[in-house]
């Protein structure tokens, strides 16, 4: 299936949409048969709407570095294949659009994916996920209540990209690894707190469905190495993610708390609930 760049045409004559995006008649088939969905939610609470969404992309396949399509940065709309951040985005964004189009879903994906909603060059993508989570708080999308939670201080020098330069292939421009080796500086410098993983099973009770739940990480100059959304299951709260073990999205087996405790790497969580209602 082809990849274009979708547009709108009105009244016959072919004009450029405000938000282009890189995508497949697929997904656009995918976000219309999701955004009917949501349409006939409307009555639910927002966070309600969201898990439905979410769990209605169970069984789609894990597929990484869905972003990385095109030389220059651009908008790109992936239902078919997701990694963590995209179905955590694909959902979110299906579930705020305030607009029904297609370009209102658009407009709602960038606004998530991208500091202060412009897209920018490859460094005003949100690629750490505390600085997605702080700046879609800022915008009023998101609360972040790790310390409400009884987080504690998180004390990191985010600077993994570049310290993986090689990795990145967009890192390769010298104009792209100097601005983020700034936002990196930036980061660093910004007070970050963190649920230690310990301590998930104790604040159960306090999490919601819904809730995004940023996994935290050892690795050197990495915050967050994994995202997903909370779910409860028979009293308890599991997480809703597409999962790379897994290769799909799935609920995990475990609930979280014995989730994060047989994955070595993770460290806790960093906490968002959705602002709006």
């Amino acid at each position: 299936m082809a990849v274009f760049l979708s547009s709108i045409t009105l009244l016959g004559n072919a004009q450029v949409s405000k938000y282009p995006a890189v995508c497949t008649s697929g997904d656009r088939q995918i976000w219309q048969t999701k955004r009917t969905m949501v349409q006939n939610l409307d009555t639910l609470p927002v966070a309600q709407r969201l898990v439905a969404v979410g769990q209605s992309f169970g069984g789609t396949p894990y597929q990484s570095h869905t972003l990385e399509v095109t030389s220059d940065e651009q908008l790109v709309v992936n239902l078919r294949g997701l990694d963590c951040t995209t179905f955590v985005e694909s959902a979110l964004a299906l579930v705020l659009q305030s607009d029904p189009t297609f370009e209102g879903y658009c407009q709602a994906l960038q606004r998530l994916r991208y500091r202060n909603d412009t897209l920018d060059g490859y460094p005003s993508r949100l690629h750490y996920l505390s600085d997605w989570l702080y700046e879609n708080q800022r915008k009023g999308t998101l609360q972040i209540i790790t310390d409400q939670l009884g987080g504690q201080p998180f004390d990191k020098s985010l600077r993994f990209m570049t310290t993986h330069r090689a990795a990145y292939r967009q890192l390769e421009e010298p104009r792209n690894y100097e601005a983020l080796r700034q936002v990196e500086a930036s980061l660093t410098q910004r007070h970050l707190s963190y649920l230690p993983k310990d301590r998930v099973q104790r604040v159960e009770s306090q999490l919601r469905d819904g809730d995004l739940l940023a996994i935290t990480t050892s690795l050197g100059g990495l915050d967050a190495s994994h995202v997903g959304f909370a779910v409860r299951r028979n009293g308890r709260v599991h997480l809703l993610h597409a999962s790379s073990e897994a290769g799909k999205v799935i609920v995990s087996r475990q609930p979280l708390a014995e989730y994060l405790l047989a994955h070595p790497t993770q460290t806790g969580l960093m906490v968002a609930r959705l602002a709006v209602r």
